[in-house]
């Protein structure tokens, strides 16, 4: 067996936000793409705070032009915001990682050093705005598991033995 080590750089959905809200980012984001690849992140997030309002449908669009471009250049992670939507099935691996929810409670409240009652609010709150989120713009449920080509339960494996998993899956 060969052991072939990707590159990937990340791309979060506070990321993927920040640039769609602010389309002259969006703009250079298409052009330096293309230009010098990926390694201009730090200033897309500089440029990307901005304090003008998009309508939902602008967003929307200067969303799925993001994360498309991301897609076309390949190579990338896109954690959330509805990629799994936008990329074309021969450009995508779609992977959902679920946990029962007293594990996410824990973990939440661990992570944050709050109460779990707290953490509990926040995890539905979260989950709930993701779903809301994928509704409105996709017209899709975050949880059914044909829109995606692997779900894996980290209350069955650790995080480290999921990694390994998506990693032997994309090969």
């Amino acid at each position: 067996m060969y052991n072939i080590i990707y590159w990937l750089e990340l791309f979060d959905g506070e990321l993927i936000n920040a640039m769609a809200e602010d389309t002259d980012t969006c703009a250079r984001l298409v052009r330096s793409l293309d230009e010098k690849g990926l390694s201009m992140l730090e200033d897309w997030v500089a440029a990307a705070i901005s304090d003008r309002h998009l309508w939902p449908d602008e967003f929307a669009r200067s969303l799925m032009k993001v994360i498309g471009t991301i897609g076309r250049h390949g190579n990338a992670i896109i954690i959330g915001r509805g990629a799994n939507f936008v990329l074309p099935p021969e450009n995508r691996f779609r992977v959902r990682i679920i946990a029962p929810l007293e594990k996410r409670i824990n973990c939440i409240a661990e992570t944050y050093n709050i109460s779990n009652s707290d953490a509990k609010r926040r995890v539905l709150s979260t989950e709930s705005n993701r779903r809301a989120f994928a509704r409105k713009y996709f017209h899709s449920d975050i949880g059914d598991s044909l829109n995606y080509d692997l779900v894996l339960n980290t209350g069955t494996f650790s995080v480290e033995k999921a990694a390994e998993i998506i990693s032997q899956a994309v090969r």
